[in-house]
């Protein structure tokens, strides 16, 4: 569970070392790193002084604080999947704004939509279980169980997640309809945003404000945007809890489709499972009765190569070039397909589908930049849904139920017909469908077939 253990310090970096000639002069520099893309900052960019032993990371909102000896002339910024930049720096240099410019080839495709057709071969059926820790009062009760008799709450601590103040708000007109595709923010009483995310079919927004660092409050307010109008509603409560909240308005007609993303790391030995999982996404995604083309994007990631893309690898996987691809680990990929993947605004779901196939490490994963990541997907209205391909340990199976929890997603994880040799799973009772069946009643649910 989240202890208190001192002030959390909100700013990553300050020097991590000055010689003894520089200590008697040395100055204080303050800024903020943005993307030309999408004018956000960025997480974990590095810092460094040139010509001196000084650096760090900046944090979750891209700012960063530097001690640095009045002999600095320059500093450099460098991330990757971005051109690095360089900054001239004088005595009277006290505030920065850094912006920094994707490369051409980092970035994902937003256009690549695939047909309806399939033109693949392989027929082998896949199985897989789905899990929701939220649906019901009880499932959630059950979470909570393990996590504090259980044990598992270290796991919270290895990667800095605590998802026990679950605040769930529905937005409902006068006459409890939901309106869905509304933006519910949490304030604290000091107005700091807490959390943000929009609203699904049925009006809800899961609201996080403690995920990431405990918030000194008892009570929030929350801010609902829809339609071009805005309503405060005070007297929240901290420690989680069910609110409905009456906006003035009429629900619109929103678009009932959904914009796709299915990513995963691609060497050869995921590819199998890779071409299967997206074959079944397409055979889903093709019963539903969408007006053109099928909303399906698949954007994949190589994981540490040194040589970067293997281009001979993908064309040869490749269905009618229906894939992108990008050289980075699993934080900067989904990072990037959160950030600048050009989701639609107008669908009624954004879904991003994550192969898991090498398990995420709290130790070796830069957790800044993947909480920053999780926030900015619930503040789009993206649920992200971890797809485990392989049997895997505890620490990666409650991180990715969190991913999935703190952006209104569901847990799936890939199994035998008859659930055998994979590891149980810390759930309640699962039955394995047909993946294509699975995901078809997924998106039936997310998207409101009946209304279709």
């Amino acid at each position: 569970m989240k202890k208190i253990t001192g002030t959390i310090c909100i700013l990553l970096l300050l020097a991590l070392s000055l010689n003894a000639k520089d200590l008697d002069n040395k100055r204080l520099i303050t800024g903020q790193v943005f993307s030309e893309e999408t004018d956000l900052g960025i997480p974990g960019v590095s810092v460094k002084a040139e010509g001196h032993d000084l650096g760090g990371v900046t944090n979750a909102e891209g700012k960063f604080v530097l001690l640095l000896p009045e002999s600095a002339e320059k500093l450099s910024f460098t991330m990757h999947g971005y051109y690095k930049e360089e900054i001239f720096i004088n005595n009277s240099t006290k505030k920065l704004q850094v912006v920094l410019t994707v490369k051409e080839d980092a970035l994902p495709l937003s256009n690549n939509r695939v047909g309806n057709a399939y033109s693949g071969t392989d027929s082998n059926e896949l199985y897989a279980c789905i899990w929701d820790d939220m649906e019901k009062d009880s499932d959630w009760e059950n979470f909570m169980l393990l996590l504090i008799d259980e044990g598992y709450d270290k796991v919270e601590d290895q990667w800095q997640m605590y998802v026990e103040n679950r605040v769930t708000i529905y937005v409902e007109n006068a006459n409890k309809e939901a309106i869905s595709n509304a933006t519910v923010s949490l304030l604290s009483k000091k107005g700091k945003l807490l959390w943000k995310t929009i609203t699904d079919k049925e009006g809800k927004a899961e609201m996080w404000p403690d995920i990431f660092e405990i918030q000194r409050s008892d009570k929030y307010r929350a801010i609902v945007e829809y339609n071009d109008r805005e309503q405060q509603y005070k007297s929240i409560k901290a420690g989680g809890g069910v609110y409905h909240l009456i906006f003035k308005d009429n629900p619109k007609n929103e678009n009932l489709g959904a914009d796709i993303v299915f990513t995963g790391v691609l060497n050869k030995s995921t590819a199998s499972d890779l071409k299967k999982i997206n074959r079944d996404l397409r055979k889903s995604i093709n019963k539903f009765p969408f007006a053109d083309e099928t909303p399906l994007s698949s954007v994949f990631y190589q994981d540490g190569d040194p040589n970067g893309i293997d281009q001979e690898f993908i064309e040869t996987f490749e269905y009618e070039n229906e894939v992108s691809s990008i050289d980075a680990g699993y934080e900067y990929a989904l990072a990037r397909l959160v950030e600048m993947y050009d989701w639609a605004t107008d669908k009624r779901a954004r879904i991003l589908f994550w192969a898991v196939d090498e398990l995420p490490s709290a130790k070796y994963s830069n957790k800044t930049l993947m909480h920053s990541t999780i926030k900015q997907a619930a503040a789009k209205g993206i649920q992200i849904v971890p797809i485990v391909t392989k049997s895997i340990d505890k620490e990666t199976e409650f991180f990715l139920r969190f991913v999935a929890n703190a952006t209104n997603g569901e847990y799936i994880f890939l199994t035998e017909k008859e659930n055998t040799n994979f590891i149980k799973p810390s759930m309640g009772k699962v039955k394995a469908k047909s993946f294509s069946v699975l995901i078809e009643n997924y998106l039936a649910k997310e998207i409101g077939l009946n209304q279709l």
